[in-house]
């Protein structure tokens, strides 16, 4: 058709792992490594024959790899500076003999170590309420959490998932960080300090909300009744799709 495009560009690439493959495969690679300063070994196991070489590429292997004069089952990858895969080719002795299989690759990445920035679901609860916080953003590994009531003095969460929810039972303001760090390559760093505002009073409880049967047009209305409630209705909604939208 007019203007369609005529050349091919590849966009991206998926791995498909084949159980058992004479090529065997490589292990010690999905890590993340400081620039210019690492040391990462390689290994290859299940393979069917010997190893010719290994091969290293920027762009997963888009284009052709650099050869690798290597014919043992490890390498240790040194000092790389930028995101880098690997692989190995071999010439394999069974089930049949087939020259020049490459094994999948394996990809060392280097990347900064980035704090990330915490929100919040409500950054003003009641004594008694939970804070539910989310890091996001960040590059490394979340060490721990803390929290604070001065901003300056830190206190230790033992937590290293990216969210995090904590029940505050004393009023004022409570502050919350997380500590991210990439092993071996330097100090960890904090993220941002998020603020929450803890207000005396006791947590509202949404209760029960009564059900009611209207088979239109007969009974066209009807009374809903809310029990069971603790603080002060604010608004009602309605949906036709359970709340959905």
């Amino acid at each position: 058709m007019p203007n369609d495009k005529t050349t091919n560009t590849p966009i991206s690439s998926r791995r498909i792992a084949v159980s058992g493959s004479s090529s065997g495969v490589i292990s010690g690679g999905g890590v993340n490594v400081c620039a210019s300063s690492n040391s990462t070994i390689l290994t290859i196991t299940g393979l069917t024959g010997t190893v010719v070489k290994w091969e290293y590429s920027y762009d997963n292997f888009f284009t052709a790899g650099v050869a690798i004069s290597n014919t043992t089952l490890t390498y240790t990858a040194t000092n790389i500076t930028q995101t880098t895969y690997y692989r190995a080719v071999v010439n394999a002795t069974s089930p049949s003999t087939c020259n020049g299989l490459a094994t999948s690759s394996a990809a060392i990445t280097v990347k900064p170590t980035l704090p990330g920035n915490i929100t919040a679901l409500n950054s003003s609860i009641c004594t008694g309420g939970q804070v539910e916080l989310v890091l996001s953003g960040y590059q490394g590994s979340i060490v721990k959490w803390q929290t604070s009531t001065n901003n300056t003095t830190w206190t230790d969460i033992t937590n290293t998932s990216n969210t995090l929810k904590r029940t505050i039972t004393t009023a004022g303001t409570v502050y919350f960080r997380a500590v991210v760090q990439t092993t071996g390559c330097g100090a960890a760093k904090n993220s941002n300090s998020k603020s929450i505002t803890v207000i005396s009073g006791t947590p509202p409880t949404g209760g029960s909300l009564s059900s009611v049967l209207l088979c239109s047009p007969s009974t066209p209305s009807g009374t809903l009744t809310l029990t069971s409630y603790t603080g002060t209705i604010q608004k009602w909604q309605k949906s036709n799709n359970q709340g959905v939208v």
